[in-house]
């Protein structure tokens, strides 16, 4: 190759090189991953020099000390001691103080003996009753919970506008007491709001519900003879449990691969962390509804509880699993001296009799009720789940506002057969009343909104809601009573 190609592709490679190093440098800046491992130390993973606390600082220490000192305090210092030698040279007059080729202090090594003697010998403590507990005399979960508080703590006041940070924490659950698991989750879990990349790896199931959005990834291993298998499914949190229901129901599907337990430790930690979060001194409420077109109605209608009451709304796939919960809280929650939080439970009314007897002892903080339409008053009611009535069936789809819910139903103008519904004012009764008693349907267009809502396996049930809500967003749409009633029971002191 000629000279002259050689040097052209060398300078080539020198702007690829400098390009590349740009790109690095701003990928550097803009992220921020902290990582914090299970074998870490809490003496060694605080201490303010390490690159992990800088990181959660969001501050660079050694920036920071150049920032305090500045160059004209250390071009001063410098000046100032050359001086101070000069005159001791001066009253020698055979010897000198011979120096190297550098003859004044950087600014590196003075940051460097600042952190040596200024930061290095400041350790983490804990303040507990006016006193200050050294952290490594802290027990094993206590030095895990101050893991967290720290790093919440500082990650929270950071100001993240021009910068992502990651978080990574390795089983933060790790030596801690059960009951002490749900309130650490919690504080990770909230980091969210500041929007922060959050990643964990977990054995403990029981931050599923309180995570209102998210992906969990599910690792599990099969062995067929000398080969391994490795299998991996991902869940969005935001419907986990009826995904989760659909998976059991279908685990012969050769793509659908889970923990042979999950099904056990999912219900066990769900209702274990459910327990645990109406005990804090900041309880949690919970409405545990049927599916996620439920979850997306209740998120519009009961924004203010979410945001105001900690309230959680948490579908769970079917009756029978809203049921199941029921039982398994009956004898946690009869235990009202503990109890500080909510717990409602809401399901459809689909002609089936609910095997349930509500527990009497817990009314004022649970309760198991179905939505059913009644024709003597053309409106929707809350009823004991366990009721002999059931007047006709009723699921969310017919208990909403009228007004929108026909606005709704207008967008779908691809499908005929709900347009030509629309277009026919004798289907229409009173368009004030709910999504049910709003119609005057034969039974021939009933079955036409039953197969309209039945497609897509249920996805078209949520993908109308957020139509829905989108429309009765914008409408500024009146609460509804049934709505009203179940805000009035939460806000009731027990």
């Amino acid at each position: 190759m000629p000279y002259k190609n050689l040097i052209a592709k060398e300078d080539s490679n020198e702007k690829l090189r400098k390009g590349l190093a740009d790109i690095n440098g701003f990928i550097r800046e803009y992220y921020s991953y902290i990582y914090m491992p299970v074998e870490a130390g809490i003496e060694e993973f605080t201490k303010l020099e390490t690159n992990n606390m800088q990181k959660l600082i969001g501050t660079d220490i050694n920036e920071k000390i150049r920032e305090i000192i500045a160059d004209k305090t250390l071009d001063n210092i410098n000046i100032k001691l050359n001086a101070f030698i000069g005159e001791l040279e001066s009253k020698l007059k055979f010897y000198t103080y011979k120096h190297s080729k550098r003859t004044n202090i950087s600014m590196n090594e003075l940051t460097q003996k600042v952190i040596e003697l200024f930061f290095s010998i400041r350790t983490l403590h804990k303040i507990k009753d006016n006193k200050k507990i050294s952290a490594d005399q802290l027990s094993s979960g206590e030095k895990r919970q101050a893991f967290i508080e720290v790093s919440v703590g500082l990650l929270s006041s950071q100001d993240i506008r021009n910068k992502e940070i990651i978080f990574a924490v390795d089983e933060p659950e790790a030596s801690l007491s059960v009951s002490n698991n749900f309130s650490q989750f919690e504080k990770i879990i909230n980091l969210q709001k500041n929007n922060m990349q959050i990643l964990i790896t977990t054995h403990w199931y029981g931050f599923l519900p309180v995570t209102l959005s998210g992906n969990a990834h599910f690792l599990s291993k099969e062995v067929d003879g000398d080969k391994i298998k490795f299998n991996f499914n991902t869940f969005n949190l935001y419907n986990y449990r009826e995904r989760l229901r659909q998976i059991v129901k279908n685990r012969k599907d050769e793509d659908i691969e889970m923990p042979n337990d999950i099904q056990l430790k999912s219900m066990h930690d769900l209702v274990q962390s459910i327990v645990s979060s109406v005990r804090l001194n900041k309880p949690y409420n919970w409405l545990i509804c049927e599916g996620s077109s439920d979850k997306v109605y209740f998120d519009f209608y009961f924004k203010d509880l979410v945001e105001d009451n900690n309230l959680r709304i948490l579908p769970v796939g079917g009756a029978s699993e809203v049921i199941k919960i029921y039982e398994y809280l009956k004898l946690p929650m009869s235990e009202k001296d503990n109890i500080k939080g909510k717990i409602y439970c809401l399901i459809d009314s689909d002609g089936k009799s609910e095997q349930l007897i509500c527990d009497g002892k817990c009314k004022n903080n649970m309760v198991a009720k179905r939505i059913l339409n009644k024709s003597n008053d053309q409106k929707t009611s809350l009823i004991d789940v366990n009721s002999n009535d059931y007047e006709m069936k009723t699921e969310i789809e017919d208990c909403l506002d009228g007004v929108v819910f026909i606005e709704t139903l207008k967008t779908y103008t691809e499908d005929q057969n709900i347009v030509a519904i629309l277009e026919d004012e004798k289907n229409f009764k009173d368009k004030s009343l709910n999504s049910y008693f709003c119609f005057d349907l034969k039974p021939s267009g009933q079955e036409v909104l039953k197969k309209f809502f039945d497609q897509d396996s249920g996805y078209r049930k949520i993908e109308f809601a957020k139509k829905y809500v989108e429309i009765a967003r914008s409408n500024s749409v009146k609460n509804l009573d049934w709505i009203d009633e179940i805000r009035k029971w939460f806000k009731e002191k027990i």
